[in-house]
């Protein structure tokens, strides 16, 4: 009896299906490099973090939409409501300024 030769396209092909079937585990990620740790903490504090202070963050006045600036074109888009006037609509803080 002949055998059939198999190709290398074929063991491939029977290798991928197996691999999908039995399940494959990912590749570990590459660690991440100390400096990209750095920018994201930088991130985190710059849009998140309000310090204890009146809610607002530092993005909340820079936002990244507006290259971080904070121009009087870019304030008269904003809500009366916006965070960035929090002195104007808090009685408590509305003293001080």
């Amino acid at each position: 009896m002949l055998r059939k030769r198999t190709r290398p396209l074929e063991l491939v092909v029977v290798a991928v299906a197996l691999l999908a079937v039995l399940g494959c585990p990912a590749p570990p990620s590459p660690p991440i490099p100390p400096e990209q740790e750095l920018i994201a903490k930088g991130r985190d504090l710059f849009f998140k973090e309000t310090f204890g202070g009146n809610g607002r963050t530092c993005g909340t006045c820079h936002p990244a939409e507006n290259n971080f600036a904070l121009d009087a074109a870019f304030i008269a888009t904003l809500p009366p409501d916006h965070p960035l006037f929090v002195a104007e609509f808090t009685p408590a803080l509305r003293n001080h300024f």
